[in-house]
């Protein structure tokens, strides 16, 4: 009987190599992803949807685990799992860094210490990483050539799959090791950044200390962040949410700012209509707001400051500059920014041609030339957006913030302008540095 050790060769080769796949698969998570394991986040998708729960990361997704299970129509549900396939849906997840419990505190401070001032172990780790991750393509044609050079000695105990399946081990292998260096994040981490992110169609911008990346995320920490919030407004009736105490009475909603934060008021919705505001409340402060449209229940929609924790996909967010404060700026001024629209639409059309229709009626309209000007802004046309602003700014008192909310659009376009200046100064000191002809005289005029 004649054994073919070729094929037991080949069959040892497929089973080991298949064992080590399996294992590097189920080790790997994303590093990013890995680090909000154990705690409670919150998930938010593309569309709107959020889900609260202490996050699990696994190999193929994340499981949100419910604190408290839900009832559905007919059973319940105890945890959200979104698959790695989907994660493209993902806006961002994000912790709130000031509610935290003591463990946990100290769980992320030890996190961060070891991401900014690593021992000599981990800093090796990195670069091996890195140095893996950058010379990815080159090591795998290495593998291919070891592999090659290991078949002569021994002829055909290993055959075509088992050599094809050692070379897709030695991909996952240095998948598993690596982690898609980028040299510019690289030098960024510790620092405080500002990243730009796309929130609803706009790209705002946002400061935070930068701690880590992936292949598919960032994770910066410590952000300001205006939170959507949506408070129900019921006439004759107060309600109270995020430390805003909200009363309406009649045709009058008194909005008072309890929180130690900022917080900006962006719209009052119905089902059928809507009135926008963008008025800001600072700490401890009050606005009274006149209702244009007539409701019986309603919608505020506010932004609220918070410290948080993100992860967002690199999809929808860049690292765009180291960033230090200045001091000639307050956190108001900075956090509340309107941004720069990417696609304008049929309803922006809409809305601008009602605010046009309402100064023609009621020119001294100051309420809608403040929004007027802001949505010029967000369209970039600075020049008529400051225009507005400056009509509403004379007229500020009338305003339900004194034109605060105002002062802060005046603010934005001086900053751009201001960086505008800079970047064409500093354009045409680099393009007569290159002028270095010398010129010479004629000889007839010497």
């Amino acid at each position: 009987m004649i054994i073919d050790w070729g094929f037991i060769a080949t069959i040892g080769v497929i089973f080991i190599s298949s064992l080590l796949a399996a294992w590097l698969r189920f080790r790997r998570r994303d590093a990013c992803l890995a680090s909000f394991n154990g705690f409670h986040v919150t998930l938010e998708l593309n569309n709107g949807r959020r889900v609260w729960g202490v996050m699990e990361t696994l190999p193929t997704g994340i499981e949100m685990h419910y604190r408290n299970a839900v009832q559905d129509d007919s059973h319940l549900e105890t945890s959200y799992l979104l698959y790695d396939d989907e994660f493209a849906t993902i806006q961002t997840i994000f912790r709130y860094a000031d509610e935290l419990s003591p463990e946990r505190t100290e769980q992320r401070a030890r996190a961060i210490k070891r991401a900014f001032h690593p021992n000599i172990f981990r800093r090796m780790l990195r670069k091996t990483r890195i140095f893996v991750s950058n010379a990815s393509e080159s090591l795998n044609e290495v593998i291919g050539m070891a592999i090659g050079r290991a078949r002569k000695p021994v002829g055909q105990l290993v055959g075509d799959a088992s050599e094809s399946h050692l070379q897709k081990l030695g991909s996952a292998a240095l998948g598993q090791i690596g982690h898609k260096a980028d040299p510019l994040l690289e030098r960024l981490v510790g620092s405080k950044v500002v990243f730009e992110m796309v929130e609803e169609d706009v790209i705002h911008e946002h400061v935070g200390v930068f701690k880590d990346y992936s292949a598919d995320f960032l994770e910066i920490l410590d952000v300001q962040f205006p939170c959507q919030e949506r408070i129900p407004v019921n006439r004759e009736e107060a309600r109270q949410l995020a430390g805003l105490k909200v009363t309406a009475m009649d045709d009058v909603i008194r909005i008072h700012n309890g929180s130690s934060v900022p917080v900006m008021l962006i719209k009052l919705t119905t089902t059928e209509s809507e009135q926008w505001l963008d008025v800001v409340i600072e700490p401890g402060g009050e606005v009274i707001v006149y209702s244009e449209i007539d409701f019986v229940q309603a919608i505020l929609h506010a932004r609220i400051v918070r410290e948080l924790d993100m992860i967002i996909p690199r999809s929808r967010a860049v690292v765009r500059h180291r960033a230090e404060m200045s001091a000639s700026y307050t956190l108001t001024d900075i956090i509340f920014d309107v941004g720069v629209r990417l696609p304008w639409s049929d309803k922006d059309d809409r809305m601008m041609a009602n605010l046009q229709r309402k100064l023609k009626a009621n020119p001294m309209d100051v309420c809608s030339m403040a929004v007027l000007g802001r949505l010029l802004l967000e369209n970039g046309e600075y020049d008529q957006a400051e225009d507005w602003l400056q009509r509403a700014h004379a007229m500020r008192f009338s305003l339900p913030d004194n034109g605060r909310s105002v002062s802060l659009r005046l603010q934005e376009i001086a900053r751009y302008r201001s960086r505008t200046e800079t970047n064409l100064t500093r354009a045409a000191i680099a393009s007569s540095s290159h002028d270095l002809s010398i010129p010479i005289q004629d000889s007839a005029d010497i």
